[in-house]
């Protein structure tokens, strides 16, 4: 067994040890923490280009069915003009205001597909929004070491581990 001078030194490096591997594992931990945050905003934004590159493609689709649309009406309004013959009945004007109401049924279905894919993009945002915040909510927060608590355990141990004698010499407890 070893003097109580040395027993004391002891138990002081070992907390002073202990405090810095506890000190080191929580910067490590705040670096690990800073990464997935850092992975999560990344993988968030990578998405929001994503969604944002479908936008436009969607938007260009859905201006050319347009632009098809009202060309491929042009096309059987100048027929019905150029023909200025009645077909089955129907007169050329009839035939004007059928190729009407059939674009119309067809721009109107369009623009309600359009507002459904660009109102599902959105929800792609905020799915992707939510995503990031449930990644930055599963991280493990990291403890720092106290430096003062570390101190009152190496003083409380080393109270009830020894004392002074009358001469004034430290000595293990009884």
């Amino acid at each position: 067994m070893c003097d109580p001078v040395s027993a004391a030194v002891m138990m002081v490096a070992s907390s002073v040890v202990q405090y810095k591997q506890a000190s080191d594992a929580a910067k490590a931990g705040e670096k690990r923490n800073n990464a997935i945050a850092a992975n999560a905003q990344i993988a968030y934004e990578t998405d929001l280009d994503i969604i944002a590159r479908r936008r436009e493609e969607e938007l260009d689709k859905y201006g050319q069915t347009q632009f098809d649309v009202k060309e491929d009406a042009k096309k059987k309004r100048a027929t019905a003009i150029a023909s200025n013959t009645s077909l089955g009945g129907f007169s050329v004007q009839d035939v004007i205001d059928e190729v009407s109401f059939q674009e119309g049924v067809v721009t109107v279905r369009n623009q309600k597909t359009e507002k459904n894919i660009m109102a599902k993009l959105l929800d792609d945002e905020k799915l992707s929004e939510s995503k990031m915040i449930a990644r930055i909510n599963n991280i493990t927060p990291t403890v720092r070491p106290s430096f003062l608590g570390t101190a009152l355990e190496v003083g409380t141990g080393l109270s009830t581990t020894f004392e002074f004698d009358t001469a004034g010499d430290l000595k293990f407890r009884a």
